[in-house]
Order: C-alpha cells, then structure tokens, then sequence
C-alpha cells in the first residue's frame, strides 16, 4: 500500500537538506571565487563540463540502477542481492570505459582545444586528472547509494549530502588563507568530499543490509543485458538534455553573441532553481511507484503517480506565477544590472518548466514499467529537433526567444503523445488521469494566468510595486491550490496537521 506518511516524511528530508545545500553552495561559491580568481574557476568549471560531457552513459546509471533494485525489492520473491552485485559489475565496467575514454578523448581535448594560457596548462592536466578519478569513484558508489533510495533512507543520505556541503565549506574556507596553488589545492580537497562520501555510503550500507550488499559474482546475461540496455535509452535522454542545454548556447552565440549568452545564463539559472524546488515530491515517491508496480499493484502505483503529479504541478504553478507577476521587480533586486532581454528568456524558462511539471511522476511510473524505448527516443529526438528548427528561424531573423518558445511548444506535444502512448502500451487511464490531475489544476492556472494578465495591465514597473504584486500572488496562488488544487479528505489532512502543530489537541491524522 501506499504510505503517504512516509513520503511527506522523505519530501521533508530532501527540502531540508536542498535548503542547507544551497546556502553553504552560494557561500562556498562566493569564497572559491575570490580565493581562485575568475580564470582558475573558470578553468575548473570548463573541465568539470568536460567530465560531465564523457561521462554521459555512467551519469543514467544511476536512474537504471535505482529502478532495477526498486523493481527487485517490490518482487514477492527477489532477490537484490543479486540485482545489487550486477549493479556494480556493469558500474566497474563503465568506471573502467569512462577512464579510458577521459585518458584518450579527453587529453586530446585539452591538448588541442582547450582555451587556456600555457602556463596553466599542468594544472589543467593535474584537474582533468583528479576529477576522472573521483568521477570513477563516483560511478562505483551509486549501487550503494541506490539501496538508501529503494530503502526510502532519506533522512540518512541527506545527513550524508549536508556534512559533504559542510566539507566544501571548509575546503572553501581554508582555500582563502592558503598561499600555494589554489587549483590544485581546490581539486584535491573536492576528492577528499567524494571519498567521504564513498565510505559513508558502503559502511552505513554495510551496517543496514549486509546481506544486500554481500559479494557475489552472479553470471546471468538476461540481467546483465536488460540493465544495459534499459541504461542506454536512458543515457540517450540524458545526451538530449546536454545536447539541449549546450547546444542552445552555442547557436544563441553563434547568431546574437555573447551579451545574449548572459541573458540566457540568467534564465537557466533561474530554471535550474524552479526545478530544484518542484522536484523533490517525485523523488521521494519514486521508490513506492516502481516498487507497487513490480507487485503487480498497478492500482497504487497509478494513484500515487496521479497525485504526485498534480501536486507538483501545484507547487510549480505557486513559484512560476509568484515569479512571473513580479518578475522585472525580482530580477532587479537579485541582480541590481539586469542583462538586457533576461525577463523575456526568464518568462518562457518557467513557462518551460510549468510544462515539464505535467509529467512529473509520469517518467517513474514508465520506468517501473520497463517499457522505455518509445518515450527515450521520441523524447530526446523532441528535445534535440529544436535545435535545427531554431538554427532555421534564427537564420531568417527571429527574435532570440523563439527557442524557448519552440521548447515549449515541442514538449507539450510531446506530452500529450506520451499519453495516448501510454494508455495503447500499458493500458494507463488516461482519461481518468486528466479528470482526476488535469482538470483541479488546469483551473488553478487559468485564474492566474487572468490575475497575472491584469496586474500586468494595472500595475507601474516600479519594484515596490512588483514586490508586492508577488507577495499577493503566491497567497493568492497557495489560496486556490489548497481549495481548488486539492481534494476535500488533502484539505482536512493539513488543517488537522496544522491544528497538531498548534497545540491543539486532535485525533491521528
């Protein structure tokens, strides 16, 4: 059955640790700046990318992963032991392809095309080096990372993310009064994070379920190819996002240069902070969705994905419209000198992710079917059409926002075909789904879409003005979710939880 104490319990967990995270980052960031200069991080951003870039196929295995272990936990008869040692077989052998290809590909890179004064040119190596070490022992310790997901330990690996940003806080501290070399000293002190991390994990691992995660070599080439192959598609919507996201930049620069860039940096920014938000109901509720639905109980697992999803939307719809009515206001005050076109690539960011938000929990609920392929390959070939289509109409002298606004009209077409895709694969109720996740939340953003359109019409650009108008959307957002958004027996739940929290005596909720 699905426990929607637990979840609330693990979203919790994941807010708080997202919001000590980004406080110490921002603080850490600030600091690493001013003790490395901007053209040593710089330099460490530029290889971090790189890694990234090579380490394509290993970053999706932690998706597979965690679903392969939720969909052997969820089995009356499994056995994850088994599933945890294949795991890390196919981990090894990909920890061991990314070193060969960052050892070959990468040097060539740096060697031939990266940008960078020749003095500098050992640290990069001395990086590069580091950094393909860590992302090695990165790969090896997602199977174990994996178990606190399927296990639903959330307090647990929170505790283990927020001493690691504590960690970076100190390494950032210290890296302001060293005198040697900061790069270098930075890079290592980033290892020093990754291994911590690395036993952290396999000792509490160790401790909670040593029969999981007892070595043994298991020889079943049905599993082995299943998981690699199940990971290839997922890598190939991983690629799509990179190729989205890089390729982007590179044709806004190509056409409008670089003041362009940072507008569009500011959006991205901006996006990557909404989606930081909106996404962790779905995270928390991953484990139950995958593991009822390899129970065979395809009844809780649609429930749980219809209601995760409509509350994410909900929450998405309260930081997109807060934003957006007050959005010049906002960008004021968060960059004093707001680039020039950034409020119009912001508006149609978090038109994007407002879109995104429609299928939240709708990607867990298709893994837990194992039935990928489909989705992987219309989705990224979505995703990635925009690009020549944008090169096209830039060509003949759109605006520079046309992409964003291809992205969005290509992802809502490809959402409504990912349903009806849906409903003929695996007999998803589809027309139930939109009366029961759709249709409360489609009125919610139809009024205030009409109250943004009249603030927009009634209010000056002044910021105390656009300050205020986002204070009173989102209590005017926050008001029509919880009446409108939410059923009766969700309504009753939080009142009663805020009664308990009040003092006042009440029955269990």
């Amino acid at each position: 059955m699905v426990d929607g104490k637990k979840i609330a319990f693990n979203t919790i967990a994941i807010y708080l640790k997202v919001g000590i995270t980004t406080i110490v980052t921002l603080l850490s960031t600030r600091w690493v700046l001013l003790a490395l200069g901007q053209s040593d991080y710089g330099l460490y951003g530029v290889l971090g990318s790189l890694i990234t870039i090579l380490n394509t196929i290993g970053v999706a295995m932690a998706t597979t992963t965690r679903r392969f272990i939720n969909v052997e936990m969820g089995k009356g008869n499994g056995n994850p032991n088994k599933i945890f040692n294949i795991s890390l077989v196919v981990h090894i052998a990909f920890a061991i392809l990314f070193l060969i290809i960052a050892e070959t590909i990468g040097i060539w890179y740096i060697n031939n095309y990266l940008n960078v004064e020749p003095d500098k040119m050992s640290d990069a190596h001395f990086v590069f080096q580091i950094s393909t070490i860590v992302a090695c022992i990165g790969l090896v310790n997602i199977p174990y990372q994996s178990l606190f997901d399927a296990f639903q330990k959330f307090w647990q690996s929170a505790i283990i993310d927020v001493l690691n940003s504590l960690i970076k806080l100190t390494i950032a501290i210290i890296l302001v009064h060293y005198s040697g070399n900061g790069l270098r000293f930075y890079a290592l002190g980033m290892s020093l994070v990754t291994v911590f991390s690395f036993i952290a994990y396999r000792v509490i691992s160790r401790l909670q379920w040593k029969d999981i995660i007892k070595h043994h070599f298991f020889w079943d080439k049905k599993v082995y190819k299943e998981i690699v192959v199940f990971n290839n598609y997922t890598a190939i919507g991983a690629a799509a996002f990179m190729g989205r996201s890089q390729g982007s930049a590179m044709i806004i620069n190509f056409f409008f240069g670089t003041l362009v860039n940072g507008a569009f940096a500011v959006a991205n920014q901006l996006q990557a902070f909404t989606q930081l938000l909106a996404g962790n109901i779905g995270l928390a509720a991953a484990p139950q969705i995958t593991q009822s639905y390899s129970k065979g109980e395809y009844e809780n697992s649609y429930s749980l994905c219809s209601k995760v999803t409509r509350y994410t939307i909900l929450i998405v719809v309260c930081i997109v419209f807060t934003i957006i009515v007050g959005l010049d206001a906002l960008l004021t005050v968060w960059l004093k000198e707001v680039p020039e076109g950034a409020p119009v690539f912001c508006f149609w960011v978090l038109a994007s992710t407002l879109i995104s938000s429609l299928g939240a929990s709708l990607s867990t609920y298709i893994q837990a079917t194992g039935n990928i392929k489909w989705f992987q390959i219309y989705g990224s070939l979505t995703e990635l059409l925009v690009l020549p289509v944008a090169f096209v109409l830039f060509k003949v002298g759109f605006a520079p926002e046309t992409i964003l606004i291809l992205f969005c009209v290509f992802l809502l077409v490809y959402r409504a075909a990912s349903l009806v895709k849906m409903k003929q694969l695996f007999n998803f109720p589809l027309m139930r789904f939109i009366k029961e996740t759709y249709l409360p939340t489609g009125i919610v953003i139809l009024a205030l879409t009409l109250w943004c359109l009249s603030c927009r019409f009634l209010l000056s650009e002044s910021v105390s003005q656009g300050l205020v108008a986002s204070i009173v959307t989102f209590a005017l957002s926050v008001l029509l979710c919880f009446f409108v958004g939410l059923r009766k027996e969700e309504r009753e739940l939080i009142i009663c939880y805020i009664k308990k929290l009040a003092g006042r005596k009440q029955k269990s909720c």
